[in-house]
Formats: structure tokens, sequence, C-alpha cells
């Protein structure tokens, strides 16, 4: 990926006033580089004056004065610079979300180690294109054309050549390097990409390693990656080190042909005497070094720009998928009457799965899927809530058609699903059962902890609606996660909510009463129900899975 590609990426997830923000570095920085351009002139004509024993003062005040105007264009740069990376990488952490939150199969292409590297690579690559295009190498170039034109009027045309000349080898030496670099950045990319996944799944599987006792398991996966980082680190070194060995020769090869050429007095038909001849000789080197001596610097400027690049490979994909929009506000349900799909063929990742399903449900119905474990409940049930498009067919909510795949975002005005896995993330259990929405009063929360048996597993370890969990609720037991996240559903509304597996990890008595509890609650909704247990009444209707080729629906 090319830096323009790399900054127009970066583009269509940052909103225009983080933009404004990064034209006020370009913009202060190059004034600041401009206005030390002049200094070197400014400081030799001190220097004549001194000879010549008048007129110093005023060309010392003008000196400083322009260094301050300088230091100032330069501060505000870095403060704008300092807002501007900041917000960027606000914008790179939103877009990661929005793309995470998008309703199609995108939530299950990104693991978390992969959402996480992305947003970090992203926001580095922001940085680097800030503190390095804007502060350092655009600046750079303004001020080199300006110290150059003005040495070649006020010094000397064959030297300003050779300024200019070597200022070339340097940059033409970068970008020669570019593509070595870039292969070497995304190599460092995928390493650290394999050491974050290997971290993640160590997190994952902690306790389970621990308690077969293969911690080597983890460790010695962890070692082998770390060993080839390390050898490729140790190419990525040799490569920069003679690098910048043949830059500084360059750099000091360049001064002595700078020198030469002026002492010599090629190029002036009158070559300066005296104090005129030290001066132009004073304000030749501090220009040279002032010019020539930051390359080295801007050459690991401009690597960082070239690793950015490289980064931006990692973190394109996630960052394409945002398409600079922000999460959709949640959606507000709906009352259904009636809910039917017709020839629905759902998606496993991007081939079809199984054949068409049709079934017809009116409100107050209870409908049980039954079926094997692995024959598609799941996917038919996040396909109908809208998570995930289907291959094809359509959905009819009283009596409006929704075709599929290109409507799945609107069923969610009508569906709630609950998944099988029980999220919970750090915070008070009350928390956990609202998820942001100030609308569900304290009131519905103490109803859904009451009837849902949360109450007493609170009261039983001494704790209120309050107590705080633990990221992924590692302190909380299976059947104690199961109620929060069923209690999320509890206090919500929906035209059709979907349970699925809602009896995991509880005890028959308390599925029982759970199940009991969404009946009454949602007699007045279309209540699905996905269960290995018997949780079927007479009066349900039945979707079965009999094998991988039948569907078949009955009251």
């Amino acid at each position: 990926m090319s830096l323009i590609a790399n900054i127009r990426l970066l583009r269509s997830v940052i909103p225009p006033n983080t933009v404004r923000v990064g034209f006020y570095v370009a913009v202060c920085a190059t004034t600041a580089s401009v206005f030390l351009a002049f200094q070197p002139f400014v400081l030799a004509r001190a220097t004549v004056a001194v000879m010549h024993g008048s007129g110093l003062t005023p060309v010392l005040g003008a000196y400083v004065s322009i260094g301050l105007a300088s230091g100032i264009c330069s501060a505000t740069a870095n403060y704008f610079a300092l807002r501007s990376r900041e917000r960027i990488g606000g914008d790179v952490a939103f877009a990661t979300l929005a793309a995470l939150l998008r309703p199609d199969r995108s939530f299950w292409r990104y693991s978390i180690s992969d959402l996480m590297h992305a947003f970090d690579k992203g926001r580095d690559a922001a940085h680097a294109i800030v503190s390095d295009l804007f502060i350092d190498v655009g600046p750079y170039l303004a001020g080199l054309l300006v110290a150059v034109l003005f040495v070649a009027a006020q010094v000397s045309w064959p030297a300003a050549i050779i300024i200019f000349s070597t200022a070339f080898i340097f940059i033409a030496w970068n970008l020669h390097e570019v593509r070595n670099e870039y292969a070497l950045g995304k190599s460092f990319d995928e390493a650290q990409r394999g050491i974050l996944a290997n971290i993640a799944t160590a997190h994952e599987l902690g306790e389970v390693v621990r308690s077969y006792g293969t911690e080597t398991f983890l460790t010695s996966q962890l070692r082998n990656q770390l060993e080839d980082f390390d050898g490729q680190v140790r190419r990525h070194a040799r490569h920069y080190f003679a690098k910048h060995v043949r830059l500084e020769i360059v750099h000091w090869l360049g001064l002595v042909a700078t020198i030469a050429v002026y002492l010599s007095g090629l190029g002036t038909s009158t070559p300066a005497e005296g104090a005129e001849r030290v001066g132009g000789l004073v304000a030749l080197i501090l220009a040279y070094f002032q010019l020539i001596a930051p390359i080295v610097n801007l050459s690991r400027s401009a690597e960082r720009l070239t690793r950015s690049s490289a980064s931006m490979e990692v973190a394109a994909n996630v960052l394409r998928d945002a398409h600079g929009e922000r999460p959709p506000a949640a959606p507000s349900r709906v009352p259904v009457k009636t809910f039917e799909f017709h020839g629905v063929i759902t998606m496993n990742g991007d081939r079809p799965l199984g054949e068409p399903r049709s079934a017809a449900w009116q409100r107050g119905d209870v409908v049980v899927f039954q079926g094997p474990s692995g024959i598609g409940k799941s996917t038919l049930a996040r396909t109908l809530a809208g998570l995930v498009p289907a291959a094809k067919g359509t959905v009819i909510v009283d009596g409006k058609r929704y075709p599929l795949p290109m409507s799945s975002r609107e069923l969610r005005r009508h569906t709630l699903y609950v998944p099988q896995v029980d999220y919970v993330f750090a915070g008070t259990v009350a928390d956990n059962i609202r998820l942001g929405d100030s609308a569900i009063s304290d009131e519905a929360i103490d109803d859904a902890a009451r009837r849902l048996g949360i109450s007493e597993m609170l009261a039983a370890r001494g704790l209120t609606l309050s107590a705080r969990i633990n990221d992924r609720g590692a302190d909380w037991s299976g059947g104690e996660r199961r109620r929060i996240a069923l209690a999320r559903a509890f206090v919500r509304e929906a035209g059709v909510l979907i349970l699925d597996e809602p009896t995991t990890n509880l005890d028959r008595g308390s599925a029982k009463s759970i199940v009991a509890a969404f009946r009454e609650r949602f007699n007045h909704s279309i209540l699905v129900i996905i269960s290995h247990d018997d949780v079927a009444e007479p009066t349900d209707k039945l979707l079965s899975w009999r094998d991988a080729r039948s569907v078949q629906a009955t009251d």
C-alpha cells in the first residue's frame, strides 16, 4: 500500500475537524522551517558586522526575532500535532469498533487479537503521518528549497548546487530503500501479530493448561516466536546500520566539497575577501549543517513512514469495513403480529449452509428449535435476528417483505437474540443488565433480578445489584453469568425474542422456573427457544432438524 493510499484510507475514517487540525500542524511546522532557513544568513551578517565594528545590534535583533517566531510556530505545530495524533488514534479506535459492530459476517472474521493489532498499527501509522510527514519531512523540504535559493543568491550558486545534490542523494537513497524497508516492516508486523495472538490464546487457555499441567505448550510456542522475531530484528538492524553509515559518508563528503567550491571562488566573478569572505563561509557552513545534518534524522522519519504504510496493511481490512460510519443507534423494537420466512438459506462463512427453510408464526407463539448440535439452529436464529446475512430468502413481518440479505439490518427492529455464550464485562451487575440503555429503570432491573433468581443468588453471597463483576466474569460461576445475560433480554421489549440455549449451566429447577418466567413475560410476543433440554410444552410449535436435508415445521 502506498503512502498516498495510506493517507486516503485514514481520511475515510476520520472526521473533518481532525483533518483541519492536521492541516494546522503542516502549516505551522512549514512556517517554522522557513523561518529557520533565514537564520544562517542573518548570523553571517552578524559576523560581518562584528568584523566591520558596526550595525551588530539590529542584525542580532533580527536573528533573535526570527528564532523566536520559528520557536513559536514550532510550539504551535507540536500543540496541534499532539491533538491531531490523539484525535486520529481515537478515530481509528472508533473505526475499529464500527467495523466490529457491522451487522454482517465481519464480526466473525476478526479475532480479538486481530482487532487489537489492527487498532495498534492503524494508530501508529496515523501518528507517523502527523509527526514525520507533517512536522518533519514536508516542512524540511520547504525549508531546503528556501535555503538553497538564498545560498545561490547570497553566497555561491555552485555551492548551492552541491548542497541540493547532497540532499537529493539522501532523498533518492531513502526512496531506493523503500521496498526493502517495506518488506522488513511487514515481517515485523506479522511477527508481532503472532506474538499478540499467542498471548490472547494464553489468556483463553490459561486455566486449561494449568489444569492439564501443559504450561510448556504456551511458553515454548512464545519462545519460538520470540527467537524468530529476534532474527528479524537483527536483519532490520544490519540494514539500517549499513544505510546510515553510507549516509554519514555522503554527509561529510558533501560538506568538504561545498567548502572547497566556495573557497576556490568557482561561480563568482569577484570572489569575496576579508569579512565578506568569512561571513559567506559562516553562512555556508551553518546553512549546510542546518539543511543536511537533519537528513539523518529525517531518514528515520522516512523509515517510520515506510513502516506505517506496511503497518496499514494489518489495519486496512478492518478500517475498510468501517466505511467511515459510526455504529448505528439502538433500534427501536416494535411489536410483531405475524412473522414468516420463506426459502431462507443461511451462510457458513462465505458458503451457503443447508436447504431452504420456511415457517410462519404469530403473536403469542412459543417456538422450540430441535435438532442435533452443529446442524444450523443458532445460525438460522442469528440470521432471522439480522445479525448475519443469509444467502437468500425472504422474511415477512406483519405483511411487509424483507428480501435477504440486503434487508438483514432492518430485522433488528423486530427481533432480539440472546446468544448461548454469556458475555459479561467489568462493571456492576446492574450495568451488565442495562448495557448502557438509560431508558431501562432500576425497577425493571429489580423485577428481572427477582424473577430470574439473581437477587437470591446475590443475597447468598452478601451482594447487591451494585456489586462489581471483573472482566469476562472470571469470578462468577457459569450459572450466575447465564442469569445476568438472560436478564438483559428480560428488561427489554421484542416482537420476536430468541433464546439460544437459555438453560445452559442451570440446574433443572432453575432452568424450569426461568423458562416459565420468560413465557409469562413475553406472552404477547413470539418466543423462540433453542435448547437441548426438554423445554417444549404441548401447545408449542416445533421447528425440527431431522438431518442436514430436512426441516419440518409443525404445531
